[in-house]
């Protein structure tokens, strides 16, 4: 048998595109060999990734899979295709990464951004046509423990100053090297602040008791982008952010916050123009909110923290994702600028916006609503400049190619 590889206008996810004809296989992979039982298919894997072979008669489809996704192991990996004696097949080999721990894929697509139900008419709209690629998103927003183990790597780096030397007292946590770069709000005895407290006595970061896994809040742009840079080199990845010029490399493999674009597309969880990521109506049971009833709803600042829950204590939204409304406002990457829907619309704007251009008086889009948020606050379309709100965030990803 002989293989073809066609290249021309496949996705970026279809690695090959294999055509089967008489002849004899060439020793490229991935290869197709014949067998009594079909055809067999191989290829090289790599960890970290998985695999499916899928035939069709055409170049166009419909595709059919021959079995699941399969976990690469290193080596060679080969899958049969046992109704394939067929004089001719096509037969591709789908190539994607594995979905890291703690993380959520969003695959790709198109939806119509922006408030449906006339909520906002002023920052929300014009409702617009956006398409946005597979990316990863943590499937919760980020614990006080995750961010809290960040702030000690930094402490004990010298990276960081707290306390006097810091531009706000002991209100912020900030680098070293430029002190306007706040990273976060820490607590004090009369200023709403974050769960972390700098404790003299280990000299180090702790969150306050029994509150671990609550959402961290109070952190600013630079910290979260700082955040990320730690943790996509911990793991091996390209960060995504220059702190210097506060820019960020798209193309990068790091984490980064999301663009806002990405954010209500992974909100909606799948649903075109639902009010809430699960659908039109809202109860306790869905989302911490103002007044829902959550035995959280007492706490106060300077008692135990904000009313927020625990992450995941909800159901989450048809992608996986948790407390996409409500418990904590997130934090997006694009710069807020109200008529940035119209200019996308009037420039033709819609693969992929990263937002407008940076405007460091402006600040960031923040979006979801919080625990302190009105039911209709909440709404997967609606926009805010500026949070007085707990606030937090979460991280995501682009999916690496093999």
């Amino acid at each position: 048998m002989t293989v073809a590889k066609v290249a021309q206008g496949i996705p970026p996810c279809l690695a090959w595109l294999l055509l089967l004809l008489p002849g004899t296989a060439p020793a490229e992979r991935p290869c197709i060999k014949s067998i009594t039982a079909g055809p067999k298919i191989a290829w090289d894997s790599q960890a970290g990734f998985e695999y499916r072979v899928s035939w069709s008669w055409w170049p166009s489809g419909p595709w059919e899979p021959l079995g699941d996704y399969l976990r690469g192991t290193g080596a060679e990996m080969s899958v049969y295709d046992d109704a394939g004696e067929a004089v001719l097949k096509l037969y591709r080999l789908e190539i994607r990464e594995l979905v890291p721990a703690g993380m959520a894929r969003i695959p790709g697509g198109a939806y119509e951004m922006g408030d449906h139900f006339g909520l906002d008419p002023l920052y929300s709209v014009p409702v617009h046509t956006v398409r946005v690629d597979t990316f990863f998103m943590d499937a919760t927003e980020l614990t006080n423990a995750h961010f809290c183990a960040f702030l000690n790597a930094a402490w004990q780096a010298g990276e960081i100053v707290s306390g006097e030397e810091a531009p706000f007292g002991d209100l912020a946590l900030c680098s070293a090297e430029d002190p306007l770069r706040v990273c976060v709000w820490l607590r004090t005895s009369s200023i709403p602040g974050c769960d972390i407290f700098y404790d003299e006595f280990s000299d180090s970061l702790e969150v306050v008791f029994d509150r671990d896994l609550h959402p961290v809040v109070r952190v600013a742009w630079w910290g979260a982008a700082a955040y990320s840079n730690w943790r996509s080199e911990k793991e091996g990845l390209t960060p995504c952010y220059d702190l210097d010029t506060l820019e960020c490399n798209f193309g990068a493999d790091g984490y980064r916050l999301p663009t806002e674009a990405e954010w209500e597309y992974a909100a909606r969880g799948g649903l075109q123009c639902a009010v809430y990521p699960w659908g039109d109506e809202i109860d306790g049971s869905k989302a911490n909110y103002a007044d829902s009833g959550d035995p959280h709803d007492n706490d106060g600042y300077i008692a135990i923290g904000a009313p927020t829950t625990p992450v995941g204590s909800y159901p989450p939204n048809g992608y996986g994702l948790y407390d996409m409304a409500g418990n904590a406002m997130e934090l997006c990457n694009d710069y807020f600028y109200c008529y940035y829907y119209r200019y996308c619309v009037e420039n033709g704007i819609t693969d992929n916006p990263t937002g407008p251009p940076p405007s460091h008086e402006s600040g960031h889009v923040w979006r979801g609503g919080s625990c302190y948020s009105t039911p209709l606050d909440l709404s997967c379309g609606l926009r805010r400049p500026s949070p007085a709100d707990p606030f937090g965030f979460r991280c995501v990803r682009r999916p690496r190619s093999p």
